[in-house]
């Protein structure tokens, strides 16, 4: 019931935001989103004895968030090349076991680009067709739905058919049968939203979009999963009543937002 009533609450804050928050405010909720996801990958990481640069992460963070605000490709690349050099100066004066730089360094880095800049391109994503959140909307709403029907799929089915592991020492309980079904339900509601919000596609490209869409899905769910299992914990943190950390809803949409944003590339 928990877990029913907050997604009754969510549920509508996240489509209220994508349909009429102005441009400046929905980049403030990705990027408050996109922060407490960075805060719960720096508790995984803590529990698995590596040590970020925190404060130095949620600057980078933000300052992340805002040149993709900006739709400014010299600014993204700038900041990339200065996360990765002041984080050996934030090194060299934060260590003292010089031995722990490696480790410290890359997981810093790595948490910034997996929590803000991969949720982030959500961003550039609604800025895509125009200025008009209403012509760009379902570029958004079509990943979440492709991946979160394919997580209902892959439960049922895998819940009746399963019986051939697909990743047991991350996973136990997915299995084979149940990503099967999670494919085939990620493109039947693909689509069905793009019967009824076109994505200006044929749907042949719209199922091969879904499917692979929920793919990368699949592997952003094991992803996360990897992460909680290094760090012995069930959930990422517990800021959701009912469905864990702000880790666990978005671990498939950061693997899935990357290749909307790659397809609208390509079109």
């Amino acid at each position: 019931m928990k877990r029913f009533l907050t997604a009754l609450v969510m549920v509508p804050l996240v489509i209220l935001a994508v349909l009429y928050s102005p441009s400046w405010l929905f980049a403030f909720w990705v990027g408050g989103v996109s922060l407490l996801a960075l805060y719960e990958f720096f508790t995984l990481a803590a529990a698995s004895n590596v040590r970020c640069f925190t404060i130095f992460g949620y600057v980078s963070g933000a300052a992340m968030i805002f040149s993709l605000f900006r739709l400014d490709l010299q600014i993204i690349l700038a900041l990339l090349i200065s996360l990765l050099l002041v984080s050996f100066l934030v090194a060299l004066a934060a260590l003292d076991d010089l031995h722990a730089a490696l480790t410290s360094i890359s997981a810093t880095c790595f948490g910034v680009f997996y929590t803000t800049f991969l949720l982030g391109l959500l961003i550039p994503i609604r800025a895509f067709s125009g200025p008009s959140a209403a012509a760009n909307y379902p570029y958004i709403f079509f990943p979440m739905i492709v991946t979160w029907a394919g997580d209902i799929g892959a439960y049922y089915v895998g819940r009746r058919f399963g019986r051939h592991k697909l990743a047991p020492r991350v996973s136990p309980k997915k299995t084979l049968e149940g990503a099967a079904g999670g494919v085939l339900a990620s493109v039947a509601a693909g689509l069905v939203f793009h019967r009824f919000y076109s994505l200006h596609d044929t749907a042949v490209g719209i199922a091969i979009l879904a499917t692979v869409i929920s793919v990368v899905g699949q592997f952003g769910d094991a992803a996360e999963s990897l992460l909680k299992r290094g760090a012995g914990m069930k959930d990422s943190s517990a800021l959701i009543p009912g469905h864990g950390g702000i880790l666990d809803r978005i671990d498939s949409l950061l693997f899935a937002i990357p290749t909307m944003y790659l397809y609208l590339l390509m079109r």
